[in-house]
């Protein structure tokens, strides 16, 4: 499980606590996916994080249009949460998965937990 550094002056929590990962190929280019549930001690939802040249993140409330996650949205900020997990990536508190001989040929080692 990760902290993310938002919210911490109103004393609020993010975590982000990953469950899954896998490398993916998409349009030639090898990225990598992480699976994980997003939550704030009101909120929890799942996210899809992928990495490659670009981090993406897909709120899956958000994307099936569940209203929940717009109440996380209103505590912390979407952008402000967006920016959190990208930074998380950059600073490598959450890096990707090595490939390995492991199960299912990820080694999660690789990963912040």
């Amino acid at each position: 499980m990760m902290i993310l550094p938002l919210g911490e002056q109103m004393g609020e929590t993010v975590y982000l606590d990953i469950h899954h990962a896998e490398w993916r190929q998409r349009s030639g280019a090898p990225r990598w996916a992480v699976s994980a549930l997003l939550g704030d001690g009101w909120y929890e939802g799942e996210v899809l994080i992928e990495g490659g040249e670009q981090v993406q993140v897909t709120f899956a409330d958000e994307w099936l249009g569940d209203s929940r996650i717009r109440e996380l949205f209103g505590r912390v900020g979407r952008e402000n949460l967006l920016s959190a997990i990208r930074e998380a990536i950059v600073n490598r508190r959450l890096q990707p998965p090595c490939v390995s001989a492991g199960f299912g040929g990820v080694d999660f080692v690789g990963l912040a937990s």
